[in-house]
């Protein structure tokens, strides 16, 4: 609290304070998204899709969501960085005030990006053409 009160000008001198932001923004960037935010968006992803009429066994589900975690982490883990380091700079370095409004914008962003890249299954080849040729119609 103490740092995030200061002036820009000493929050510049403060090092135990940048430290501590660093701190900060190493813990959820390297121990909270890899290890709790990915696997639990993949698992809560994989049982909203398959449906309640699916007759995969929790494990199934589980073992499915790891498996496309396992094939997308680096590239999730380093879209995540670069819009986390960043943004966790401005969150935890703004007045408290301003902390939450810059945290809720940011994690919008995080989440339209996530839809994006991650929103929905991969549709086969035919599909894609399929939609192609519709829409140039």
């Amino acid at each position: 609290v103490r740092f995030a009160n200061l002036s820009w000008s000493e929050k510049l001198r403060d090092r135990a304070g940048q430290a501590d932001l660093a701190k900060q923004i190493a813990a959820d960037n390297f121990g909270h998204n890899p290890f709790l935010y990915f696997p639990l968006f993949y698992v809560v992803r994989e049982v909203v899709q398959s449906g309640s009429g699916s007759d995969q066994t929790y494990a199934d589900l589980l073992h499915t969501s790891m498996r496309k975690y396992w094939d997308n982490c680096v590239d999730d883990n380093l879209r995540a960085a670069a819009v986390w380091i960043p943004g966790g700079l401005v969150v935890y370095s703004v007045p408290l005030w301003l902390r939450m409004p810059s945290s809720h914008f940011i994690s919008l962003s995080w989440t339209m990006i996530m839809s994006l890249f991650r929103g929905r299954e991969a549709t086969s080849e035919a599909s894609c053409h399929q939609l192609s040729q519709t829409s140039t119609e």
